[in-house]
């Protein structure tokens, strides 16, 4: 119920292109592509486009989580 760890994919958009969005708008750090983590990405099917990585911990508000659910939100919907 309580993993720190949030892996995602964004439509069709590259893991790369998301993580960049994310900074350039949000200021928020996040990892894309393999996470050194090649069986994972084989069983998902992500091994080409990678995912988009967030490490989440006790410093993080409620807000801010939600201020990225509505970010990732109006991506799509502007898609």
């Amino acid at each position: 119920n309580h993993l720190p760890i949030l892996s995602f994919n964004l439509l069709d958009y590259d893991s790369s292109f998301v993580s960049q969005i994310l900074w350039e708008k949000l200021e928020l750090c996040s990892r894309p592509n393999s996470h050194c983590a090649p069986l994972l990405h084989k069983r998902a099917g992500t091994e080409e486009r990678g995912m988009v990585r967030l490490s989440l911990s006790t410093f993080n508000t409620k807000e801010e989580i939600d201020i990225l659910k509505k970010f990732l939100e109006e991506m799509i919907v502007s898609k």
